[in-house]
């Protein structure tokens, strides 16, 4: 029987900072076990820079991706008929488990390249998660990748936007975010005089 604790991460090397990963998530229920790949793009510098700036424990061989997306999502998204976006797969009995697989193989091969081509390089990856940023996280990323590829004004307008998220906070929380915007300003020597806000003290 799988095992939730047990999730599957396979990493594909797309260039020398960029990996591509299919990572299997497992749900164990009475009836079945769920199974629901998550296709995702890791830019491994960014990744190191996220946790140091977060004070995040660093996993060089799986780490934190940029963009994932949702294997079913993704098939609906490109024109799958009868697919339910997020929908996943189910394994009743042992019997179901090699067509299963045959079946999420079949759409990581027909789905994969159509979402990691365009995804090769940091600028890239940039432009989409900055068309798709919904959080916190992604803003952090969004400031640290920007200052990576070189675009610095645009690295700080990321952060002064991440800041103004922070102000917003309940205290704990704040206080993490903060941290962060602190980390980032000393990290890469940001003017902190030029900045549209103040670091709480």
């Amino acid at each position: 029987m799988a095992d939730e604790d047990d999730q599957p991460v396979f990493v594909r090397q797309g260039t020398l900072e960029i990996e591509q990963q299919v990572a299997l998530q497992i749900a164990v229920r009475s009836y079945g076990v769920a199974l629901a790949p998550v296709l995702g793009v890791r830019h491994k510098e960014v990744d190191r820079l996220s946790a140091e700036l977060h004070n995040l424990p660093f996993d060089d061989g799986v780490g934190v991706c940029l963009i994932g997306k949702d294997l079913h999502y993704l098939m609906a998204q490109h024109g799958e008929q009868d697919v339910e976006p997020y929908a996943g797969w189910l394994v009743e009995n042992d019997m179901d488990a090699a067509t299963v697989a045959d079946e999420i193989a079949r759409a990581i091969d027909e789905c994969g390249d159509r979402f990691f081509q365009p995804l090769g390089e940091l600028d890239s990856i940039i432009e989409n998660l900055a068309r798709t940023k919904c959080d916190q996280f992604q803003l952090a990323h969004l400031a640290i990748a920007t200052h990576v590829s070189g675009r610095l004004d645009d690295a700080v307008g990321y952060l002064e936007e991440f800041a103004a998220r922070a102000a917003l906070e309940p205290p704990f929380v704040a206080t993490q975010s903060w941290g962060f915007v602190r980390s980032f300003v000393d990290r890469f020597n940001v003017d902190e005089g030029g900045l549209a806000f103040r670091i709480p003290d």
